[in-house]
């Protein structure tokens, strides 16, 4: 009797419990609190009683979007080389949604100067398919020659999905060239004084004068060599960069005949130097050797003050020769483009046009040689 007297007692305790606990949702409107697995915020969601015995999964769904079923993306990119400000970039984003392996253009989505877009004046997003699988989505910021580099995100849909990240801006290089058997700087075309900064597509001359000083150039001399020091950056700008996907220095040795070896190096212990060949628009603007530059798995940055690159260069004539056409070094770097004849998007050194359009513009600086 006692233990069936037990079985009776916790039978009516649990029956108690049960009753307990629709009560309290009752009383409480059925309101359950859920993570919300797009934010991570915390969700407050109505559910009847009803509601409350269906499925898990209709509980995580109505948990991600509204009740329609959709969401929104609010978006905003900033420099983070601008120290002294918040300086957000205006921009127009794509947004895609990624089915399988393709991804299906939606859309622009307006970037702004003002930051992040409020609550409500995002840009609309369809939570599910028609499997009611959550849907994955990319957002891509495309290069912008000049202005900044480019992004891509990639993140499942949500009530609230806010991508607030960093964008440098992104411009060209200046340059200047330190002979390292002469010991001193090259003059560039119109120097009076050698060892300024000289803007991409300038030419070195020798240490002695510029175009019009010495006009022919410096005199490696037969079987000679030459030791140049590079030394580029962002000028005029301290919160800039060149950098965005890669970084490719190209060497364009003119007269491959000139020269027994030509070659590049980068300084810093963890700085790796890959030789690749040229991509074929590098390679049909002549340039020769390709050098794809790295530190720690990531393309280097070259920038303003403490990403200032100091770049080697070093020629060895052929036996017998004396050098006379000039040598070019380049640099190039990738970034996310929209396909011409498509919708799509593209990662690349240069556009698809019928152009081959670099996405930003090459980067170089010439050294003139003499035969006298």
């Amino acid at each position: 009797m006692k233990t069936q007297d037990s079985i009776k007692f916790f039978g009516i305790f649990a029956v108690a419990l049960v009753a307990l606990t629709v009560g309290l949702v009752a009383v409480m409107g059925g309101m359950l609190t859920l993570p919300s697995p797009a934010t991570g915020a915390i969700v407050q969601q109505q559910q009847t009683s009803e509601e409350l015995a269906g499925a898990m999964t209709e509980i995580a769904d109505a948990s991600v979007c509204d009740e329609n079923g959709r969401g929104e993306i609010r978006a905003a990119i900033y420099n983070p080389l601008n120290e002294s400000a918040s300086e957000y970039i205006s921009a127009t984003a794509r947004l895609y949604e990624v089915v399988g392996n393709e991804e299906v253009y939606k859309g622009p989505v307006t970037l702004a100067t003002t930051g992040l877009p409020a609550i409500g004046s995002g840009t609309t997003i369809t939570c599910f398919d028609n499997s009611k699988n959550l849907k994955s989505y990319a957002l891509y910021v495309p290069a912008s020659d000049g202005n900044h580099i480019s992004a891509k995100y990639e993140f499942q849909a949500g009530l609230d999905v806010v991508i607030d990240e960093p964008v440098p801006q992104q411009g060209g290089l200046s340059g200047k060239t330190y002979d390292n058997d002469a010991k001193g700087y090259l003059y560039e075309d119109t120097e009076t004084s050698a060892g300024g900064w000289a803007a991409s597509a300038s030419t070195f001359y020798s240490t002695t004068g510029n175009s019009t000083g010495d006009s022919t150039g410096t005199t490696v001399g037969t079987s000679g060599d030459f030791d140049y020091t590079l030394t580029v950056y962002t000028a005029g700008a301290t919160d800039v960069q060149f950098t965005d996907k890669s970084l490719m220095i190209g060497i364009d040795r003119q007269d491959k005949t000139d020269w027994q070896e030509l070659a590049v190096g980068i300084e810093g212990t963890t700085v790796n130097i890959e030789s690749l060949t040229c991509p074929s628009k590098i390679s049909g603007d002549a340039y020769d050797d390709c050098y794809e530059i790295t530190k720690g798995g990531a393309p280097l940055i070259i920038g303003s003050g403490q990403e200032k690159r100091d770049v080697s260069i070093e020629g060895n004539a052929k036996s017998g020769v004396n050098p006379t056409d000039d040598v070019k070094v380049g640099f190039f770097t990738k970034g996310y483009y929209k396909e011409t004849a498509k919708a799509g998007m593209k990662l690349g050194y240069n556009k698809d046009d019928t152009s081959d359009t670099y996405v930003y513009t090459a980067q170089y600086f010439s050294y003139a040689f003499n035969d006298s």
